[in-house]
């Protein structure tokens, strides 16, 4: 089962602040909870890289409508601590 085997891993995820991706994050948070971490990869560039990470993934990802539903089903509150949980963001440029 596929709930066993993400038990306890960690998962790298490029794209995330595209439109699959935060599918992908959103299907990710609530389907495998037993999941250690999912890092992020935001594509940044020039000094202050992980500030602007950190902004792509505030204005572009957490607040995203894709996630309201599990909002809902967890609660505001529960669904930013999972997130905090949950979530490492590593700014990077994969190209």
């Amino acid at each position: 089962m596929l709930t066993d085997f993400y038990c306890g891993k960690s998962i790298l995820l490029t794209g995330a602040n595209g439109f699959l991706g935060k599918v992908i994050l959103e299907k990710l948070l609530r389907s495998f909870p037993n999941i250690n971490y999912i890092y992020l990869s935001i594509k940044c560039n020039g000094q202050n890289a992980e500030d602007q990470a950190y902004d792509i993934y505030k204005k572009e990802i957490k607040d995203s409508c894709i996630f309201d539903s599990l909002k809902v089903e967890l609660g505001t509150k529960s669904f930013r601590m999972l997130l905090k949980k949950k979530v490492r963001i590593i700014p990077m440029d994969l190209s």
